[in-house]
Parts: C-alpha cells; structure tokens; sequence
C-alpha cells in the first residue's frame, strides 16, 4: 500500500513545476463511536472523496477519517461550500462533526502535512482510492442532505397520516383503538424529486431523521387526544443520547397510551440493540409493538418472536394470499395455528387494504386489522344495514346464489 504522504507530495510538487496555484484541503471526521461503522458515515465519507473526483482535482484518504483534496482555486470554493452542508447536517442529526482547513500551494505547502498530524499508517483507510466510491451513492447523500434541509422547516402535519387499527371483536361495529402515525413517504419524495421507493439506503436514512421530527410533532400537536398511539423507530434512534433529551423534556403524564415500533427484521440483525431499546421503552412507560413479523410465524412455533410486553403486527404478503377470494382460511387455521396462544388482543393485521383481505383475517380469527381502507369497507356495509362480520357471510351467500 503506497504511502498517501508521497501521493499527496507528488501532487504540490506538479503545481509548483508547472508553476500554476493550487489549494489543498484538509478534512476531519469526528465521528461518535456509536456512528464509526454506520452506513450514514461511510456514505458521507465517500461523499467527501467525490468532491475530489474531478480532471482538476484529486481526493487522497489517509485513513478512515482524514482525507485531502488538492484542486484549483475556482473548485476549492464549491468543495467548501459542499463541505459545509455534510458539517451541517452531521451536527444537526448529532453524527458527527466535519472540520476542515484550506492552504495555497505553493506558499502554505508547508502546514499542510503539520495539520493532517500523526502517521497516516496508524489507520488503515477502508476508501482508499476513489474507485471504490458509488457515484449513486454520492447522489443519494446529496438527495439525503437536501431532504434533511427541507424538513428542518417542514409543516409535519401535511406529511404525517394516522393509520387506523379497528377491533372487531365487539358486539358493536368495529371501532378505531389505535393509530399509527406514518409519513406520506411517496409525497416527501415528491417534494423532494426523487422516487425514495427506489433507492433503500437513502429511504431508511430519512426515515431515520423523520424519527425525531414524528416525535415532534407527537408531543407538540398529537398529545391532546386520547386514543393510544404509536410511532416507528429506530434501534438506534431509541439508544440515543437525543431521544433522552426527548423523553426528559415530555416528562409530564399523558393522556394517550404510547408504543415505541420496531421493525422486526431491524431486532433480528441487531439483538442485543433490540433488547437494550425495549428496556429503554418500558422505563420510559411505553409499550413496544413489533412491525412487520411475516404471518408465517403463527404457523407452528412461534420461536424466534421477541419477548415483549406488547403487540406484534404481522404482515400478510409473501406468507397467505389473503388478497384470493379463493384463500382458505380453514386449511391455514388446522394447521397449529398460534394466534390465540399469542393472544388475539395483541395480534394485528397489517396491509387491509380491500373487501377481500379483510375478510379473510377475519376469518383466520384476526380482529384487530389496521389500513386506511377499513373505514370504507364498514361505510359501504353500514350502507347495507348490516355489521362487519355477519356482512361478511352475507356477501358469501348472495355470492353462492
């Protein structure tokens, strides 16, 4: 591996043959512990050695967290400003900082090695070479640091959207417990003018950032009603120093019941995360509900579901066509199906969205189902004179004749 100190060397004494002006930049992350292997920075660090990427200017990594960029005079001024949005944004989503110093080459050559300090060998540099930099990647911290700007002012009530959980367990026709609050993501991208269903890395990084401002936007405008309520977070969100902040200042007993969602895949690749934020939820008086669990799991054992004191929401597609009219929810059900072990007060069912797939949880013995479309299905039955459940064997037999 060749000595950056040389590479760098090599590029001041070019400028100076050839007699031409030049600056070399010098940049630092510090980074959080917490933060040193997390996708964020690694992208961000990869963003910064694409600054460099030019015919007239050249990034050198000299470890994980410093780096030069020697360029012309013109370029040195948008890396600048480019550099300020990552500082920027590191310090307001509590990443990180992005200090960095400027030299004239030839005449400050000499401070440029004293500010990039101890040997560069100490640290082995895992983006070495701009090669290994992901130009979609690079595009995506660009979308990431513009969304970030945009929701710092964002009205939270224009993009967030309560999902409604009814029960039909009761005599009554059913009616909304709970509700989720969620963010019209295809509308945020959108307004940002990218298609985040697309590109994974940058949609978990807002929603990353969309956790604290939902959280906002909960304890400042949500609060006042009563009904339970619950958000989508992080792991990571939940074990920060942040969220904290957050919980200390919205000390006051509250009216509504609140749940902490974490994604179940997300408590899979990362259990001992999962277990510390489940403890931190339940000190904080919350509840903890675990999205996303696909319905297979209520087929046999249930081992490998968190032990919480919560509910689990199961996810239906790519476990049960429940979108079928043919789906036989009796052959399902014959099978060691778990869901009264599990309890059916702390079972939902996600993704409700027609006649069909309502009615088929209903008959798998699920009465708690969440979706925006529910509140259609019961007006169109109440227009009918008749209630969920026996509408649903009406249907049949109007059907059957």
């Amino acid at each position: 591996m060749s000595d950056p100190r040389n590479e760098l060397l090599q590029q001041i004494k070019h400028k100076r043959a050839l007699g031409t002006k030049g600056v070399a930049i010098v940049a630092t992350f510090a980074v959080p512990e917490s933060e040193q292997q997390s996708s964020t920075s690694h992208s961000m660090r990869m963003k910064l050695l694409a600054l460099g990427g030019s015919d007239t200017s050249t990034a050198i990594a000299f470890n994980n967290w410093q780096s030069a960029i020697v360029t012309d005079e013109r370029s040195a001024r948008r890396i600048l400003q480019e550099m300020r949005k990552i500082d920027d944004f590191l310090t307001a989503q509590h990443l990180g900082k992005l200090t960095f110093q400027s030299f004239h080459i030839p005449n400050e050559s000499h401070q440029i090695f004293a500010a990039l300090g101890s040997d560069p060998f100490e640290t082995q540099s895992d983006l070495a070479t701009s090669e290994q930099v992901d130009t979609s990647r690079v595009k995506d911290v660009d979308h990431l640091i513009n969304i970030e700007q945009m929701l710092r002012v964002a009205d939270m009530s224009n993009l967030i959207r309560e999902r409604p959980v009814y029960d039909f367990s009761g005599p009554d026709q059913p009616r909304i417990v709970q509700s989720e609050l969620v963010v019209d993501m295809s509308e945020l991208g959108r307004l940002a003018r990218v298609n985040l269903k697309k590109k994974p890395w940058l949609f978990s990084e807002v929603t990353r950032i969309l956790d604290y401002r939902v959280l906002a936007h909960l304890f400042r405008d949500r609060l006042q009603q009563h009904e339970p309520v619950s958000v989508n977070l992080h792991l990571q969100t939940v074990l920060s120093d942040k969220f904290q902040g957050i919980l200390a200042l919205n000390n006051e007993p509250q009216s509504p019941k609140l749940s902490a969602e974490f994604d179940f895949a997300e408590m899979q690749a990362f259990p001992e995360a999962a277990a510390s934020a489940v403890r931190s939820i339940h000190d904080a008086g919350w509840s903890v509900i675990v999205d996303g669990v696909p319905a297979k799991y209520l087929c046999g054992s249930t081992e490998g579901l968190p032990d919480i004191y919560g509910q689990y929401k199961f996810d239906w597609r790519n476990s049960f066509p429940l979108d079928k009219p043919s789906f036989d929810a009796a052959e399902v059900t014959s099978n060691d199906w778990r869901l009264s072990k599990l309890g059916s007060d702390r079972c939902v069912i996600l993704h409700c969205h027609s006649p069909t797939v309502i009615e088929n949880a209903l008959a798998l013995g699920f009465t708690l189902l969440e979706g925006f479309e529910i509140s259609s299905y019961l007006k169109k039955l109440a227009s009918l004179g008749v209630r969920a459940k026996q509408g649903v064997k009406s249907k049949r037999r109007s059907t059957a004749k």
